[in-house]
Protein backbone atom coordinates (compact mmCIF):
# COMPACT_ATOMS: atom_id res chain seq x y z
CA UNK A 1 0.00 0.00 0.00
CA UNK A 2 0.77 3.69 -0.60
CA UNK A 3 0.14 6.51 1.79
CA UNK A 4 -0.69 9.72 -0.83
CA UNK A 5 -1.11 13.41 -0.01
CA UNK A 6 -2.91 14.41 -3.15
CA UNK A 7 -1.78 18.28 -3.40
CA UNK A 8 -3.20 18.55 -7.06
CA UNK A 9 0.28 19.97 -8.11
CA UNK A 10 0.71 16.57 -10.44
CA UNK A 11 2.67 13.24 -10.00
CA UNK A 12 5.56 11.48 -10.50
CA UNK A 13 7.53 10.42 -13.50
CA UNK A 14 7.03 7.22 -12.18
CA UNK A 15 3.37 7.50 -11.24
CA UNK A 16 2.86 9.25 -14.69
CA UNK A 17 3.95 5.94 -16.09
CA UNK A 18 1.30 3.92 -14.97
CA UNK A 19 -1.32 6.59 -15.09
CA UNK A 20 -2.08 6.06 -11.07
CA UNK A 21 -5.93 6.93 -10.14
CA UNK A 22 -6.98 10.13 -9.22
CA UNK A 23 -7.50 10.84 -5.22
CA UNK A 24 -9.14 13.67 -3.78
CA UNK A 25 -7.39 16.67 -3.11
CA UNK A 26 -6.39 17.50 0.27
CA UNK A 27 -6.97 14.22 2.13
CA UNK A 28 -5.03 11.31 2.73
CA UNK A 29 -6.01 8.17 0.71
CA UNK A 30 -4.58 4.55 0.58
CA UNK A 31 -3.83 3.94 -2.51
CA UNK A 32 -3.53 -0.05 -3.09
CA UNK A 33 -0.25 -0.88 -5.64
CA UNK A 34 1.03 -3.60 -6.60
CA UNK A 35 -0.85 -7.41 -6.83
CA UNK A 36 0.75 -9.33 -4.20
CA UNK A 37 3.31 -11.56 -4.97
CA UNK A 38 2.30 -14.41 -2.58
CA UNK A 39 -1.00 -15.81 -4.03
CA UNK A 40 0.11 -19.05 -5.43
CA UNK A 41 -1.63 -18.57 -9.17
CA UNK A 42 -2.45 -15.06 -9.43
CA UNK A 43 -3.63 -14.31 -13.20
CA UNK A 44 -3.49 -16.42 -16.54
CA UNK A 45 0.08 -18.59 -16.50
CA UNK A 46 0.60 -18.00 -13.17
CA UNK A 47 2.27 -14.64 -13.38
CA UNK A 48 1.82 -11.29 -15.38
CA UNK A 49 4.64 -13.14 -17.53
CA UNK A 50 2.60 -15.65 -18.88
CA UNK A 51 5.16 -18.08 -17.43
CA UNK A 52 2.97 -21.17 -16.16
CA UNK A 53 5.47 -21.10 -13.38
CA UNK A 54 4.31 -22.69 -9.55
CA UNK A 55 5.59 -21.48 -6.32
CA UNK A 56 7.08 -24.51 -4.63
CA UNK A 57 7.34 -27.56 -5.21
CA UNK A 58 4.87 -30.52 -6.62
CA UNK A 59 4.29 -33.58 -4.04
CA UNK A 60 7.40 -35.80 -4.43
CA UNK A 61 4.90 -38.94 -4.16
CA UNK A 62 1.25 -39.70 -5.04
CA UNK A 63 -1.36 -36.72 -3.51
CA UNK A 64 -4.63 -38.52 -2.54
CA UNK A 65 -8.14 -36.58 -3.31
CA UNK A 66 -9.04 -33.98 -0.33
CA UNK A 67 -12.33 -33.29 -1.58
CA UNK A 68 -14.09 -32.31 -5.02
CA UNK A 69 -16.73 -30.04 -5.50
CA UNK A 70 -19.45 -29.83 -8.08
CA UNK A 71 -21.35 -27.12 -9.75
CA UNK A 72 -18.39 -25.24 -10.07
CA UNK A 73 -19.41 -23.63 -13.33
CA UNK A 74 -20.86 -25.61 -16.44
CA UNK A 75 -19.61 -26.76 -19.62
CA UNK A 76 -16.30 -27.84 -21.04
CA UNK A 77 -14.75 -23.86 -21.42
CA UNK A 78 -13.44 -24.62 -17.52
CA UNK A 79 -10.52 -22.08 -16.91
CA UNK A 80 -7.75 -22.84 -14.91
CA UNK A 81 -8.50 -21.40 -11.28
CA UNK A 82 -7.04 -17.95 -9.60
CA UNK A 83 -5.57 -19.35 -6.04
CA UNK A 84 -5.08 -17.02 -3.73
CA UNK A 85 -2.52 -17.31 -0.25
CA UNK A 86 -5.54 -18.40 1.69
CA UNK A 87 -6.25 -21.02 0.16
CA UNK A 88 -9.30 -19.50 -1.57
CA UNK A 89 -10.36 -20.85 -5.19
CA UNK A 90 -11.74 -18.57 -8.41
CA UNK A 91 -13.10 -20.65 -10.94
CA UNK A 92 -14.15 -19.00 -14.90
CA UNK A 93 -16.42 -21.10 -17.25
CA UNK A 94 -18.66 -21.65 -19.69
CA UNK A 95 -21.75 -19.57 -17.01
CA UNK A 96 -19.12 -17.04 -15.40
CA UNK A 97 -17.21 -17.11 -12.18
CA UNK A 98 -17.31 -19.06 -9.07
CA UNK A 99 -15.64 -18.97 -5.25
CA UNK A 100 -14.51 -21.64 -3.32
CA UNK A 101 -13.16 -22.14 -0.09
CA UNK A 102 -10.06 -24.02 1.24
CA UNK A 103 -13.02 -26.98 2.19
CA UNK A 104 -14.13 -27.47 -1.34
CA UNK A 105 -17.37 -25.76 -0.08
CA UNK A 106 -18.90 -23.20 -2.95
CA UNK A 107 -19.34 -19.83 -1.26
CA UNK A 108 -20.95 -18.02 -4.15
CA UNK A 109 -21.27 -18.24 -7.98
CA UNK A 110 -22.17 -15.10 -10.42
CA UNK A 111 -23.97 -16.25 -13.70
CA UNK A 112 -22.15 -13.59 -16.48
CA UNK A 113 -21.52 -15.90 -19.07
CA UNK A 114 -18.74 -17.31 -20.71
CA UNK A 115 -15.29 -16.06 -18.72
CA UNK A 116 -12.39 -15.39 -21.11
CA UNK A 117 -9.56 -16.91 -19.37
CA UNK A 118 -7.97 -17.22 -15.50
CA UNK A 119 -9.42 -14.90 -13.63
CA UNK A 120 -6.44 -11.84 -12.41
CA UNK A 121 -5.80 -10.52 -8.93
CA UNK A 122 -5.96 -6.57 -8.69
CA UNK A 123 -3.92 -4.57 -6.31
CA UNK A 124 -6.86 -4.27 -4.01
CA UNK A 125 -7.88 -7.69 -3.62
CA UNK A 126 -10.58 -8.38 -6.28
CA UNK A 127 -10.55 -10.57 -9.27
CA UNK A 128 -10.83 -9.60 -12.50
CA UNK A 129 -12.24 -11.79 -15.63
CA UNK A 130 -13.36 -11.05 -19.45
CA UNK A 131 -17.24 -11.76 -19.48
CA UNK A 132 -20.12 -12.48 -22.10
CA UNK A 133 -21.03 -9.35 -23.80
CA UNK A 134 -17.59 -7.30 -24.20
CA UNK A 135 -17.98 -6.50 -20.84
CA UNK A 136 -14.71 -6.75 -18.10
CA UNK A 137 -15.54 -7.38 -14.68
CA UNK A 138 -13.86 -6.18 -11.22
CA UNK A 139 -15.26 -8.58 -8.46
CA UNK A 140 -15.16 -8.63 -4.75
CA UNK A 141 -17.78 -10.74 -4.01
CA UNK A 142 -20.97 -12.01 -4.78
CA UNK A 143 -22.79 -8.14 -4.74
CA UNK A 144 -19.54 -6.10 -5.01
CA UNK A 145 -18.25 -5.61 -8.79
CA UNK A 146 -18.40 -2.77 -11.27
CA UNK A 147 -17.69 -3.63 -15.34
CA UNK A 148 -16.59 -1.73 -18.09
CA UNK A 149 -17.60 -1.95 -21.61
CA UNK A 150 -15.47 -2.85 -23.77
CA UNK A 151 -17.07 -3.59 -26.68
CA UNK A 152 -16.11 -7.31 -28.09
CA UNK A 153 -15.29 -10.26 -26.67
CA UNK A 154 -11.94 -10.13 -24.20
CA UNK A 155 -9.09 -12.58 -25.33
CA UNK A 156 -7.53 -14.58 -22.47
CA UNK A 157 -6.67 -13.52 -19.03
CA UNK A 158 -6.32 -10.15 -18.15
CA UNK A 159 -3.37 -8.59 -17.10
CA UNK A 160 -3.47 -6.52 -14.48
CA UNK A 161 -1.19 -3.68 -13.86
CA UNK A 162 0.37 -2.38 -10.70
CA UNK A 163 -1.29 0.61 -10.19
CA UNK A 164 -4.80 -1.10 -10.67
CA UNK A 165 -5.47 -0.62 -14.57
CA UNK A 166 -6.03 -4.06 -17.14
CA UNK A 167 -4.67 -4.78 -20.74
CA UNK A 168 -6.90 -6.79 -22.50
CA UNK A 169 -6.90 -7.82 -26.64
CA UNK A 170 -10.48 -7.87 -27.81
CA UNK A 171 -11.89 -9.35 -30.86
CA UNK A 172 -12.51 -6.40 -32.57
CA UNK A 173 -8.88 -6.51 -32.80
CA UNK A 174 -8.02 -4.02 -30.31
CA UNK A 175 -5.32 -3.72 -27.44
CA UNK A 176 -7.25 -1.77 -24.23
CA UNK A 177 -6.27 -0.35 -21.23
CA UNK A 178 -8.70 0.12 -18.41
CA UNK A 179 -8.23 1.94 -15.42
CA UNK A 180 -9.47 0.17 -11.55
CA UNK A 181 -12.36 2.71 -12.16
CA UNK A 182 -13.24 1.32 -15.79
CA UNK A 183 -12.46 4.35 -17.74
CA UNK A 184 -10.08 3.92 -20.81
CA UNK A 185 -6.41 4.63 -20.45
CA UNK A 186 -6.08 3.71 -24.14
CA UNK A 187 -7.16 1.92 -27.07
CA UNK A 188 -4.84 0.87 -29.93
CA UNK A 189 -5.97 -1.14 -32.92
CA UNK A 190 -4.09 -4.46 -33.23
CA UNK A 191 -2.35 -4.79 -37.09
CA UNK A 192 -4.58 -8.56 -37.20
CA UNK A 193 -6.80 -10.78 -35.24
CA UNK A 194 -5.51 -11.10 -31.41
CA UNK A 195 -4.28 -14.72 -31.23
CA UNK A 196 -3.05 -14.52 -27.15
CA UNK A 197 -3.60 -12.59 -24.04
CA UNK A 198 -1.25 -9.91 -23.03
CA UNK A 199 1.98 -10.46 -21.49
CA UNK A 200 4.22 -8.06 -19.23
CA UNK A 201 7.91 -8.08 -20.66
CA UNK A 202 9.82 -5.24 -18.59
CA UNK A 203 7.73 -1.93 -19.10
CA UNK A 204 6.33 -3.33 -22.10
CA UNK A 205 3.25 -5.11 -22.96
CA UNK A 206 3.53 -7.82 -25.92
CA UNK A 207 0.49 -9.76 -27.91
CA UNK A 208 0.39 -11.91 -30.78
CA UNK A 209 -1.88 -10.78 -33.68
CA UNK A 210 -2.39 -11.33 -36.89
CA UNK A 211 0.99 -13.53 -38.04
CA UNK A 212 3.27 -11.19 -35.80
CA UNK A 213 4.13 -10.25 -32.28
CA UNK A 214 3.97 -6.78 -31.14
CA UNK A 215 5.10 -4.98 -28.47
CA UNK A 216 3.48 -2.01 -27.10
CA UNK A 217 3.93 0.94 -24.40
CA UNK A 218 2.22 1.11 -21.05
CA UNK A 219 0.72 4.27 -22.82
CA UNK A 220 -0.86 2.11 -26.06
CA UNK A 221 2.28 3.29 -28.53
CA UNK A 222 3.57 0.32 -30.69
CA UNK A 223 7.06 -0.13 -30.24
CA UNK A 224 7.46 -3.27 -32.20
CA UNK A 225 6.23 -5.51 -34.35
CA UNK A 226 8.29 -9.14 -35.18
CA UNK A 227 6.45 -11.06 -38.65
CA UNK A 228 6.90 -14.65 -37.79
CA UNK A 229 4.76 -15.85 -41.25
CA UNK A 230 2.32 -17.76 -39.33
CA UNK A 231 -0.55 -17.31 -36.26
CA UNK A 232 0.99 -17.84 -32.59
CA UNK A 233 -1.13 -20.75 -31.19
CA UNK A 234 0.71 -20.81 -27.92
CA UNK A 235 2.29 -18.20 -26.11
CA UNK A 236 3.72 -15.58 -25.76
CA UNK A 237 5.36 -16.38 -22.14
CA UNK A 238 8.56 -13.88 -21.21
CA UNK A 239 11.97 -15.34 -19.73
CA UNK A 240 13.81 -14.06 -17.08
CA UNK A 241 16.13 -11.89 -19.16
CA UNK A 242 13.17 -10.78 -21.26
CA UNK A 243 12.93 -12.63 -24.64
CA UNK A 244 9.73 -13.89 -25.74
CA UNK A 245 8.70 -17.29 -27.02
CA UNK A 246 6.12 -18.04 -28.88
CA UNK A 247 5.09 -21.48 -30.74
CA UNK A 248 3.40 -20.88 -34.09
CA UNK A 249 1.21 -23.11 -35.72
CA UNK A 250 3.46 -25.12 -37.92
CA UNK A 251 5.45 -26.30 -34.98
CA UNK A 252 7.80 -23.81 -35.06
CA UNK A 253 9.19 -22.02 -31.66
CA UNK A 254 10.41 -18.54 -32.03
CA UNK A 255 12.59 -16.84 -29.73
CA UNK A 256 12.83 -12.92 -30.38
CA UNK A 257 15.16 -11.30 -28.55
CA UNK A 258 14.93 -8.17 -26.05
CA UNK A 259 17.83 -5.96 -27.78
CA UNK A 260 16.91 -7.66 -31.37
CA UNK A 261 17.21 -10.88 -32.93
CA UNK A 262 14.63 -13.60 -33.81
CA UNK A 263 15.71 -17.75 -33.99
CA UNK A 264 13.45 -19.95 -35.01
CA UNK A 265 13.11 -23.75 -34.36
CA UNK A 266 11.30 -25.80 -36.01
CA UNK A 267 10.12 -28.83 -33.79
CA UNK A 268 8.11 -31.06 -36.26
CA UNK A 269 5.32 -31.25 -33.93
CA UNK A 270 1.23 -30.64 -33.92
CA UNK A 271 0.97 -28.34 -30.94
CA UNK A 272 -2.06 -28.54 -29.18
CA UNK A 273 -3.84 -25.60 -29.43
CA UNK A 274 -5.74 -25.54 -25.68
CA UNK A 275 -2.27 -26.64 -24.38
CA UNK A 276 0.08 -23.36 -22.98
CA UNK A 277 3.99 -22.93 -22.95
CA UNK A 278 5.57 -23.35 -19.40
CA UNK A 279 9.05 -22.03 -18.79
CA UNK A 280 10.90 -23.90 -16.17
CA UNK A 281 13.68 -21.83 -13.75
CA UNK A 282 16.14 -23.63 -16.12
CA UNK A 283 14.68 -22.27 -19.15
CA UNK A 284 13.61 -25.05 -20.82
CA UNK A 285 9.85 -25.14 -21.71
CA UNK A 286 7.42 -27.47 -21.67
CA UNK A 287 4.13 -27.81 -23.93
CA UNK A 288 1.42 -29.89 -24.96
CA UNK A 289 1.07 -31.70 -28.86
CA UNK A 290 -1.41 -33.76 -30.69
CA UNK A 291 0.78 -36.12 -32.29
CA UNK A 292 3.94 -36.35 -29.12
CA UNK A 293 2.24 -36.34 -26.25
CA UNK A 294 4.59 -33.51 -23.44
CA UNK A 295 7.66 -31.74 -25.25
CA UNK A 296 10.15 -30.15 -23.64
CA UNK A 297 12.99 -28.50 -25.41
CA UNK A 298 16.04 -27.07 -24.05
CA UNK A 299 16.74 -23.04 -24.59
CA UNK A 300 18.16 -23.30 -27.58
CA UNK A 301 14.86 -24.74 -29.28
CA UNK A 302 16.71 -28.88 -29.65
CA UNK A 303 14.63 -31.70 -27.83
CA UNK A 304 15.20 -32.58 -24.33
CA UNK A 305 12.83 -34.72 -24.03
CA UNK A 306 9.12 -36.23 -24.85
CA UNK A 307 6.47 -38.23 -23.10
CA UNK A 308 4.29 -39.97 -25.45
CA UNK A 309 3.26 -43.05 -24.17
CA UNK A 310 0.20 -41.40 -21.72
CA UNK A 311 -1.94 -39.69 -25.12
CA UNK A 312 -2.75 -36.69 -26.65
CA UNK A 313 -1.49 -33.69 -24.42
CA UNK A 314 -4.14 -31.30 -25.34
CA UNK A 315 -4.25 -29.11 -22.21
CA UNK A 316 -2.47 -26.54 -20.16
CA UNK A 317 0.16 -27.12 -17.76
CA UNK A 318 2.38 -25.89 -14.73
CA UNK A 319 6.23 -26.34 -13.47
CA UNK A 320 7.18 -26.12 -10.23
CA UNK A 321 10.25 -24.52 -9.16
CA UNK A 322 12.49 -27.79 -9.31
CA UNK A 323 11.16 -28.23 -13.03
CA UNK A 324 8.51 -31.21 -12.54
CA UNK A 325 5.69 -30.55 -14.60
CA UNK A 326 2.17 -31.30 -13.62
CA UNK A 327 0.01 -31.88 -16.61
CA UNK A 328 -3.85 -33.40 -17.03
CA UNK A 329 -3.72 -36.30 -20.06
CA UNK A 330 -5.47 -37.00 -22.01
CA UNK A 331 -6.03 -40.21 -20.70
CA UNK A 332 -7.70 -38.12 -17.53
CA UNK A 333 -4.52 -38.61 -15.16
CA UNK A 334 -3.12 -36.27 -13.27
CA UNK A 335 0.66 -36.45 -14.29
CA UNK A 336 4.12 -35.05 -11.89
CA UNK A 337 6.47 -35.41 -15.01
CA UNK A 338 9.89 -34.98 -13.62
CA UNK A 339 12.35 -32.09 -14.86
CA UNK A 340 14.59 -35.61 -16.80
CA UNK A 341 10.85 -36.53 -18.54
CA UNK A 342 10.19 -39.25 -16.19
CA UNK A 343 6.82 -39.92 -14.98
CA UNK A 344 6.74 -39.54 -10.90
CA UNK A 345 3.02 -40.64 -10.32
CA UNK A 346 0.13 -40.46 -11.88
CA UNK A 347 -3.19 -40.29 -10.10
CA UNK A 348 -6.73 -40.57 -12.04
CA UNK A 349 -9.06 -37.72 -12.36
CA UNK A 350 -12.17 -39.32 -14.06
CA UNK A 351 -12.58 -36.29 -15.95
CA UNK A 352 -11.11 -34.69 -18.78
CA UNK A 353 -9.49 -30.61 -18.70
CA UNK A 354 -7.91 -28.35 -20.92
CA UNK A 355 -7.31 -26.17 -17.41
CA UNK A 356 -3.90 -26.65 -15.64
CA UNK A 357 -2.92 -28.17 -12.61
CA UNK A 358 -2.09 -25.07 -9.89
CA UNK A 359 -0.60 -25.29 -6.37
CA UNK A 360 -1.67 -23.84 -3.10
CA UNK A 361 0.42 -22.54 -0.82
CA UNK A 362 -0.04 -25.49 1.40
CA UNK A 363 1.08 -27.40 -1.78
CA UNK A 364 -2.68 -28.62 -2.78
CA UNK A 365 -2.84 -29.36 -6.33
CA UNK A 366 -6.08 -28.08 -7.77
CA UNK A 367 -7.51 -29.41 -11.03
CA UNK A 368 -11.10 -27.70 -12.80
CA UNK A 369 -12.31 -30.59 -14.96
CA UNK A 370 -14.91 -30.76 -17.59
CA UNK A 371 -18.82 -30.30 -16.21
CA UNK A 372 -18.08 -27.82 -13.49
CA UNK A 373 -15.91 -30.22 -11.34
CA UNK A 374 -13.12 -28.93 -9.13
CA UNK A 375 -10.89 -31.66 -7.64
CA UNK A 376 -8.47 -31.28 -4.34
CA UNK A 377 -4.84 -33.36 -4.36
CA UNK A 378 -2.82 -33.45 -1.36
Amino acid sequence: MLLALALGVGVSAAAALVRARPVPTGRYVEIPFGVATDHPWRTGGGDPRRTGRLRGLAPSEAPTRQWEAANIGSGQRVRTPTVARDGTVFVGSQSGLSMVGPDGAQRWALQVGLASGTPSFTPDGKVVLGAQGGRLLFVGGPRSRAEAEVGALVVGSPLALDDGSVVVPTGDPQLLRVDGEGRRVFETRLPGPARSQAALAGGSIVVAAGEGLHWFGLEGALERSVDLGEPVVLGPVVTDTGDVLALSRGGVLHRVGLAGGHDRSELDVRPAPTSALALAPDGSLRFGTLDAGLLCVEPDGSERWRLDDHGPMAGELSVDAGGTTLVVSGRRELLAVAADGRVRWSVSVGRRTFAAPVLGADGTIYVATFGGFLQAWR
